[in-house]
């Protein structure tokens, strides 16, 4: 199942608005404090049992959640793993960008105008299309502040986020080094629209910094308007020291429920606020299970250990690190959902959930699970043809699903039926498909017979098929099941 899921960055990234140039200091600790216990026991609405870390999920509960870009259908899963080699900031991080340009702006604006030791500016600022009014006090002499930003549709720029909404923060800022000291920030309902989408964000987030180092820590729950759902991140702190981050904390998913995050490894990046380039958290469930998250210059590694053993395997990674061919036939670990049409739309579910060394080519891994119906299904990489396929042998039918994957979805790929009784191969009927939560059982006996004499009367058999598809079902025909 696929969601559009508010991103841990989410509030990091409002946390980078003042982690970055900060909004801070003491005077809304009680204010924040209610939000913070108000965002935590009355705004989520969704599972807070300890999560099942399992390879369908792994993703979702990990590089997902961080990123902020569960997706609300297969297309749209489709469509942002075709975009997956060129990491990109989550969305939140841009809005936190635009809302401390903000405060900085009318911060220091304030302090350059104000004539007396303690002054309220009331002002409006344009963007490049809405507008944002604030209300501030600033204290000359001391450099502490505090203040309201209200924002209406304002784009700081003409392709940037929309930010409706209103941010309360108080703090001290350095005038001499050009700098916030200290931040304290309370979010009330903020919201950021794309295009269709919109998400918004109730919490509270503080910010202290000594020297050369940053921590911030986030009490905040996101509402994603799409969905309807919400989804907390509790108590997670940032630390950010010259390029190097760490992150601890809950992240409460809506229908999965709680991880705990740590890191392994330090992220490293250029910026408090930009993608990570290496570095690996751990997203630890019930019973031991987990997930792990290792950061490439090119893209994300989702492993899971569902046993709690240590032993990894990968569920998601980018077309563009190398994995072994073991790694890459793990990648089919879990429940998919499979569609293609015919004369009629079909939809075929598989759990994949062994893998092991093939006996026809040395090398190359088998994977085994069932189907709706309960029955054998056998799975492979080929690495001959750098492609993946599935084999369902029927009564009647056997099918054949020859795709390419990044672990999350079907990037393109072919449906074939081959009657049992001639072995001849349909032509190719493009398939789509993604990871599924789970798979609807089917009645087996007379229901999957009568599906599949429709199926043998909708197709067509008059293209010839490829040597390679040829290879893939005699090869996989081959193994036992």
């Amino acid at each position: 199942m696929n969601r559009n899921a508010i991103s841990l960055m989410a509030v990091l990234l409002a946390a980078v608005v003042l982690g970055m140039g900060g909004c801070g200091g003491g005077s809304t600790s009680s204010a924040a404090a209610t939000t913070q216990s108000a965002a935590g026991n009355s705004s989520f609405a969704g599972n807070t049992s300890q999560a099942v870390v399992t390879a369908s999920n792994a993703k979702a509960l990990s590089s997902d959640a961080y990123h902020g870009l569960q997706t609300v259908s297969s297309a749209a899963a489709v469509e942002k793993a075709t975009n997956d080699s060129q990491p990109s900031p989550p969305r939140v991080q841009e809005l936190s960008k635009i809302i401390e340009s903000s405060i900085q702006s009318v911060v220091k604006e304030s302090l350059r105008t104000a004539k007396v030791v303690a002054a309220t500016i009331a002002e409006t600022n344009n963007g490049a299309s809405g507008y944002y009014q604030y209300t501030i006090e600033v204290d000359q002499a001391t450099g502490s502040y505090s203040g309201n930003l209200i924002f209406s549709q304002y784009k700081a720029y003409s392709n940037s986020a929309a930010i409706s909404g209103s941010v309360y923060c108080s703090g001290v800022y350095d005038k001499l080094n050009q700098l916030f000291t200290s931040l304290n920030i309370t979010m009330d309902g903020l919201s950021g629209t794309w295009g269709v989408d919109t998400e918004t964000i109730t919490g509270t987030i503080s910010l202290d910094q000594t020297n050369s180092a940053k921590t911030i820590t986030i009490s905040a729950v996101l509402f994603d308007t799409r969905t309807n759902s919400t989804s907390w991140f509790k108590e997670l702190i940032f630390t950010f020291v010259g390029s190097s981050l760490t992150v601890s904390g809950t992240y409460y998913d809506p229908v999965y429920g709680y991880v705990e995050i740590a890191t392994v490894t330090p992220l490293m990046s250029s910026a408090f606020a930009d993608s990570a380039t290496s570095g690996q958290l751990l997203f630890t469930g019930s019973n031991g299970s987990k997930a792990r998250l290792t950061f490439t210059g090119s893209g994300d590694i989702v492993e899971v250990d569902t046993a709690g053993n240590d032993d990894f395997v990968v569920v998601s990674a980018p077309t563009t690190v190398a994995l072994s061919n073991q790694q890459k036939t793990q990648l089919l670990l879990g429940s998919w959902s499979f569609s293609y049409t015919i004369t009629s739309a079909w939809t075929d579910t598989f759990k994949l959930n062994t893998v092991s060394p093939s006996t026809e080519t040395p090398g190359d891994y088998i994977l085994s699970g069932t189907n709706a119906y309960g029955g054998t299904v056998v799975g492979s990489y080929i690495s001959k043809y750098d492609s993946w396929c599935i084999y369902d042998s029927g009564t009647i039918i056997n099918q054949l699903y020859e795709f390419q994957t990044d672990g999350n979805s079907v990037l393109s790929g072919c449906y074939y039926l081959i009657p049992v009784d001639t072995g001849e191969i349909s032509r190719c009927y493009p398939l789509t498909g993604s990871r599924t939560a789970s798979i609807a059982k089917q009645i087996v006996g007379t229901y999957q017979a009568n599906d599949e004499k429709t199926r043998i009367g909708e197709a067509q058999f008059s293209t010839p098929p490829s040597i390679a598809t040829v290879e893939h079902f005699n090869q996989l025909k081959a193994l036992p099941r």
